[in-house]
């Protein structure tokens, strides 16, 4: 009995050492399908608990170069982690139900979006606040304001200055998705919008006026 005691010891540590030592590159593998088809993890170092990756939105530059340092935590079981670099605050894991929750989330960075040809969207610094967020496979529950300094909307060789770009997001009233409102001021259009973002999808449509022209619409 005494000897299998002792066996059983020795595999929990053998087995508590090894999820210790997980490469950082496991997040590409554990990274569910829905969230890998919008990011892409590349050049991780370091481990599971303490290390450092680049991560690219798809089709919005720059990389975003992340940080953490994270330690196991009982209740509930999983892990709470700080993270630094261009994504700066606190997350923690819930190992039982999957769960991200994250608060005072930072983020700046400079924008660039292409996506079609010929269009694009620009800013100088793109600084968004998360107050909190509540991520699983089913909901997507956050508060967060975003602002896009000297924010420009171009579409081949017209350029459209949208001035400051503002966007607000609060969760909705059943918690399992979040209304985001897009305005702006001292650009010489006019941008108005709504989004209802999901765990695995966003949905909505943004107004844009230009001062001497009709309005342009897209429903997504």
């Amino acid at each position: 009995m005494r000897r299998m005691f002792i066996g059983f010891g020795l595999l929990v540590v053998a087995l508590a050492v090894c999820i210790w030592r997980l490469p950082a590159s496991v997040l590409g593998v554990v990274m569910p399908p829905e969230t890998s088809r919008l990011l892409e993890v590349h050049r991780a170092s370091g481990t599971l608990w303490n290390g450092s990756v680049q991560l690219n939105v798809n089709g919005v530059p720059p990389a975003l170069a992340i940080d953490w340092a994270c330690r196991p935590s009982l209740s509930p079981p999983g892990a709470h982690c700080q993270l630094s670099g261009s994504l700066a605050g606190s997350v923690d894991v819930n190992a039982l139900t999957t769960t991200l929750a994250g608060e005072q989330l930072l983020l700046s960075v400079p924008l660039e979006i292409s996506p079609a040809a010929g269009i694009s969207a620009t800013s100088t610094r793109v600084a968004t606040t998360i107050q909190s967020l509540v991520l699983s496979q089913s909901a997507l529950s956050m508060k967060a304001n975003v602002r896009a300094d000297d924010a420009r909307y171009r579409v081949g060789q017209s350029d459209t200055a949208l001035g400051e770009v503002t966007v607000d997001c609060v969760p909705n009233a059943a918690g399992d998705a979040s209304t985001c409102t897009v305005a702006n001021r001292g650009g010489s259009a006019r941008l108005d919008g709504r989004v209802t973002l999901g765990s695995n999808k966003a949905t909505g449509t943004i107004e844009l006026t230009p001062a001497n022209g009709p309005v342009q619409r897209v429903s997504f």
